[in-house]
């Protein structure tokens, strides 16, 4: 008779629902990057932009016309940051959130294997101990065969 888990299908569920949350935190935490490399580049437009407003200012270059069209650009740009930055911390909170869940679930599965190993365990040891008997039951049969036929009818 072989070992049988009495929560097999509870582990099962368990496995399935922690890859779910893998799944989950992986696809977080693409967004995330993603959301990082946006604020990055952006970040980088905005000081691409300053340099080239204080190149034209050392160049004594700077036009009426050449300011506000900067004012308009950096103030788009600026909404666009907004954006980006509002999407990070989404994608940070999402990505903690699924991080969690992940954890939670990992340890439900674990508990469960921890448990299953533990009743492996003491059936095991029952195993052993009815194998056990049941040699010492035949020694002790074996034994009476003996002393019958050593004595004789």
């Amino acid at each position: 008779m072989a070992f049988r888990f009495r929560m097999e299908k509870v582990l099962s569920v368990r496995r399935i629902e922690e890859d779910a949350a893998r799944s989950r935190y992986a696809r977080a935490r693409d967004r995330l990057e993603r959301a990082e490399q946006a604020c990055e580049a952006l970040e980088r437009r905005r000081q691409q932009c300053e340099r080239e407003l204080d190149e034209l200012k050392s160049r004594d270059a700077l036009t009426a016309e050449r300011l506000h069209l900067y004012a308009l650009h950096r103030a788009g740009l600026a909404r666009v940051q907004e954006a980006a930055a509002t999407e990070l911390a989404e994608a940070r909170a999402e990505a903690a959130r699924t991080r969690a869940a992940l954890t939670e679930a990992h340890q439900a599965r674990e508990a469960l294997e921890r448990l299953r190993e533990k009743e492996r365990a003491a059936w095991q040891y029952r195993q052993g101990r009815k194998e056990a008997a049941l040699l010492d039951e035949l020694a002790v049969a074996q034994h009476r065969t003996n002393e019958e036929d050593s004595h004789g009818p």
